[in-house]
């Protein structure tokens, strides 16, 4: 079976969804942001969301995470376009405002807030 972020195709959300889940437990673990970051830009890793890839870049001014943004998200379908479109500005304002990893579920968009949460973790890092 394929694993988030490596090559191979899901059978079904729910599948994606127990994956991603197994990612996302430990994302509790990953340190916030308190200075410990070294400025820079980083990207995460892409991470298999079913209907499509989502990769984070992030930005790192004095320490802080200043931007985050989703680089690729799934788009393959009106209704992944729409709601990446709502979800994904509301997850970059997570990472600013938390300064770490740990951010919300978007209802909608539960396959593309867990790939990203991963990915971010991944730029972390």
């Amino acid at each position: 079976p394929a694993t988030p972020g490596h090559p191979g195709v899901m059978s079904s959300p729910d599948d994606t969804i127990a994956a991603l889940d197994q990612h996302t437990a430990s994302l509790a673990a990953a340190p916030a942001a308190t200075g410990a970051l070294h400025d820079g830009q980083y990207f995460g890793p892409q991470i298999d969301a079913y209907y499509g890839y989502v990769e984070v870049f992030i930005e790192v001014v004095g320490g802080q995470i200043d931007s985050a943004r989703a680089q690729h998200v799934p788009r393959s379908s009106p209704t992944s376009r729409f709601l990446n479109g709502k979800a994904v500005p509301k997850l970059n304002k997570q990472v600013i405002r938390t300064q770490g990893a740990a951010v919300d579920v978007i209802t909608g968009a539960t396959l593309t807030s867990k790939a990203y949460a991963i990915s971010l973790a991944g730029a972390l890092q």
